[in-house]
């Protein structure tokens, strides 16, 4: 596993898009750094390789690398952002990306998509959210860039909570997924089911974020879970790593948000 991570030294809640950023609730930068530092220390103490990006003072949300795009083997599917105020992360991105992967694939721009944040891939099936963010013609120019034999599922998000595919769902391997509570349609929860066992978070670690987590072997790495979470963690052989991710939460983000994986 690799990471790609971006220092929060422009982070701020400078504009309000999502229902958890507030301009009267400021992150403390220098405790997000604290955050942010403890979490790239987890990492590579556990012996993941983390790469960075450069900050720019222009992306606030830079930091949420885990939007930028979607690795897809030796191509990188940038973003196409939703609100304005993030687009200017995508030439940002692309830059980096380029130099990273053998090819950068541009959307046409009336798809909106936005990276791992709405995608992640579990063998040959590619998790795929839409509802806030990311708009359903993604599925079809997406699956123009898998092979032929991966299956794309799409699924409904239907809280503006939980935005992002990741804030709400997570895969921890042993046919197990973490899903945030009140996130997803009916139709996408039986959807769901037909491909592994729903470990349901209750509201106070859904709104902790703790779906929004990473995965390494067994180890998982969150912020505040709960000690019921804990617990049911443990009893599946999990060791946890607890990283207090609260000034990022102030703009919607937590741990698997500041990290893209590839």
């Amino acid at each position: 596993m690799k990471i790609t991570m971006c220092s929060p030294d422009f982070f701020g809640v400078k504009y309000e898009i999502n229902p958890w950023m507030h301009l009267e609730n400021q992150p403390n930068l220098e405790l997000a750094k604290k955050q942010w530092r403890g979490l790239k220390d987890i990492f590579e103490n556990l012996g993941i390789e983390v790469d960075t990006v450069e900050a720019k003072e222009c992306c606030p949300d830079m930091v949420f690398t885990a939007n930028a795009g979607l690795p897809a083997g030796d191509k990188f599917i940038l973003s196409n952002f939703t609100f304005k105020e993030r687009t200017p992360e995508e030439a940002l991105f692309k830059n980096f990306f380029s130099k990273k992967f053998k090819e950068v694939v541009e959307l046409p721009k009336n798809v909106k998509f936005e990276g791992q944040g709405e995608a992640f891939f579990v063998g040959k099936k590619l998790f795929l959210g839409s509802g806030f963010r990311s708009s359903k013609n993604a599925k079809k120019e997406l699956q123009k860039y898998l092979p032929k034999e991966y299956e794309i599922v799409q699924l409904e998000l239907i809280n503006p909570k939980f935005y992002h595919l990741d804030t709400a769902l997570q895969y921890i391997g042993e046919g197990r997924f973490l899903t945030a509570k009140d996130a997803f349609s009916e139709d996408s929860l039986k959807k769901l089911q037909k491909y592994g066992e729903l470990v349901r978070l209750n509201r106070e670690d859904s709104d902790a974020f703790c779906a929004n987590c990473i995965v390494f072997e067994k180890n998982i790495i969150m912020s505040n879970p709960s000690k019921e979470l804990e617990n049911k963690l443990k009893d599946f052989g999990f060791k946890i790593f607890k990283n207090n991710m609260s000034e990022f939460i102030k703009s919607g983000g937590a741990v698997r948000c500041v990290s893209l994986v590839h």
